[in-house]
């Protein structure tokens, strides 16, 4: 029987070669993209087309147990995996990702969003009682000179409450056979949030970590960056995989995204970072997994924090 095949108009203003080794023609902006229907072979489709969305998303999702499986079980790296699904290079990528988690993992889907209101309340509760500490006292008080009134009151709270994390948690140090790395309260928070000033500094920051990386014989992570004057004028959000910049619009849902990209791409928190996710994955998901590492200094913020995940 002769190959059923299925013609879609979809609309791409700025994207080319939507349907990669496939037949493509443009008129008026629009691309028509030869699409495999009938085969079964949804696996293949992914790694030759990147549209429609609702075919991508379709297919992704009736992929998805196959796709996890390959990427726990092999050596695959992350630069690997995103070459094998160019879709994830679009800006739309992140969205097939935390879908995902969802899989792997749908009761903790939600549960930042449930739990973080109520849990910033209490690190900034727990934060005053360690505000000797000067890079903590610097943010409680941009808090306190924070208006309730401003439109972003919601948004530079959280943006504080996240920045904090760091500060209350700190990291173990990291050994090898030949070098040990004790991470500085600074380098702990660039491996959770890097904040840059400029939007052409973000660039320069991300080689800068991955110099650092390699010296210390690591792989890069994905990581998050805010770009701003200061944490009260956060103007743009990324979560960067490699070299993706999935672009976000709060703090929280980078956050959520970034967290659900680890286990999407089944990778390691980073180095420095390794406690504050590791609170984040015990505290604001309520998420265990075979792979934990137990740390003391999460369980006793944990319990600093009157709080029961």
């Amino acid at each position: 029987m002769g190959l059923l095949r299925q013609r879609s108009w979809v609309r791409y203003p700025n994207m080319a070669n939507i349907c990669l080794h496939e037949h493509v023609w443009s008129w008026s902006g629009y691309f028509l993209c030869v699409l495999k229907s009938d085969t079964g072979e949804d696996i293949q489709w992914l790694q030759n087309c990147m549209g429609p969305w609702h075919l991508v998303v379709e297919k992704w999702h009736k992929t998805a147990k196959n796709r996890l499986k390959e990427i726990e079980t092999s050596e695959m790296t992350i630069e690997t995996y995103i070459n094998k699904y160019p879709v994830l290079k679009t800006p739309l990528g992140h969205e097939l990702l935390t879908d995902d988690f969802q899989f792997l993992y749908p009761s903790s889907e939600n549960k930042i969003f449930e739990i973080f209101p109520i849990v910033k309340r209490k690190i900034f509760k727990l934060a005053l009682s360690k505000s000797h500490v000067s890079e903590i006292k610097d943010i409680l008080e941009q808090l306190q000179l924070l208006n309730k009134d401003n439109e972003n009151y919601e948004e530079i709270e959280s943006i504080l409450a996240f920045m904090l994390l760091p500060l209350l948690l700190g990291n173990p140090t990291h050994k090898t056979k030949k070098q040990v790395w004790r991470p500085s309260k600074a380098e702990v928070k660039d491996g959770f949030i890097t904040h840059v000033l400029r939007p052409m500094d973000v660039q320069v920051a991300i080689a800068q970590r991955r110099e650092k990386y390699l010296k210390y014989n690591l792989t890069l992570q994905p990581v998050i960056v805010i770009v701003g004057s200061s944490y009260m004028d956060i103007q743009k959000y990324y979560v960067v995989v490699n070299d993706l910049f999935y672009e976000m619009n709060s703090i929280l849902k980078t956050v959520d995204t970034c967290f659900k990209i680890f286990y999407s791409l089944h990778c390691q928190y980073p180095t420095e970072s390794m406690c504050v996710w590791n609170f984040i994955q015990l505290g604001l998901y309520q998420l265990k997994t075979k792979w934990d590492k137990n740390y003391s200094t999460v369980n006793a913020f944990i319990t600093d924090l009157d709080f029961s995940p």
